[in-house]
């Protein structure tokens, strides 16, 4: 689209986001509170304006233009404001950062040799550059949750179409994987069909126990039935543990 029809579509989404009514289980959600608190209407128009440096753009362009301005407005005020490729692909591979490098915790069974390496360039443009552009639609409050979304953004391929420095036509992501003092090249493509990545995260509402530490694991609880059933499970497993060590 031209750049009229660019600014168009991006003031629809904001008035959306605005002004939208949402219908959830919990309740209608109308706008998002406050969206011009931080920064006036004015500032925003300005700051648009200042990214419409093109005649024309793709959808990838509008993403990122986007997420920036999201990002403008609610900085690290709202980590969950956002919009989303709802066609988008995720290729099998999962990283976590540490001291600000990227290092594959989980992969397709094809690859498993590399767990442990460190990503070095994504399609011959290097991670530190990658990270900077991701880093620029991603609002956060903490350094933990930056680097969650980071290590999320960067297996998503219609993202990492949208960032400056990746071609937005490619059909193929390569990562370039440091690992025992060797690099090795993972290539996925769009029109490979991938096994499913086997997910290395405990199964949710359950625990374990290691030398006599209960560990609970649980990252939501919307299931309300569920955690009621953990938490009675959670009762019997205490009492067990209390005689246990009252025993000893």
């Amino acid at each position: 689209m031209n750049k009229i029809e660019a600014k168009d579509t991006i003031y629809k989404v904001f008035d959306y986001i605005d002004n939208g009514v949402i219908k959830t289980d919990f309740g209608d959600f109308a706008g998002h509170p406050g969206l011009y608190f931080f920064h006036t209407k004015k500032e925003f128009e300005t700051m648009l304006d200042s990214y419409l440096n093109k005649e024309f753009y793709s959808r990838y362009d509008i993403y990122y233009m986007i997420e920036r301005l999201v990002k403008f407005l609610l900085g690290k005020y709202d980590s969950h404001t956002k919009a989303y490729f709802k066609d988008n692909i995720y290729f099998p591979i999962a990283f976590k950062i540490q001291n600000d490098e990227f290092y594959i915790i989980n992969i397709i069974d094809n690859f498993k040799d590399i767990i442990g390496g460190k990503l070095i360039s994504i399609n011959n443009i290097p991670i530190e550059r990658i990270a900077s552009e991701l880093e620029q639609i991603i609002n956060y409050s903490t350094v933990e949750y930056k680097n969650l979304m980071l290590a999320n953004n960067i297996k998503q391929l219609y993202i990492l179409k949208s960032l400056p420095s990746i071609e937005e036509n490619v059909d193929k992501i390569t990562y370039e994987i440091e690992h025992n003092q060797r690099i090795t090249t993972v290539e996925f493509d769009v029109k490979t069909k991938y096994e499913n990545l086997k997910s290395t995260t405990p199964e949710n509402y359950s625990y374990e126990i290691l030398d006599d530490i209960l560990i609970i694991h649980y990252n939501s609880c919307k299931n309300i039935d569920k955690m009621k059933s953990l938490i009675e499970k959670l009762k019997i497993i205490e009492n067990k543990l209390l005689y246990n060590r009252y025993k000893k």
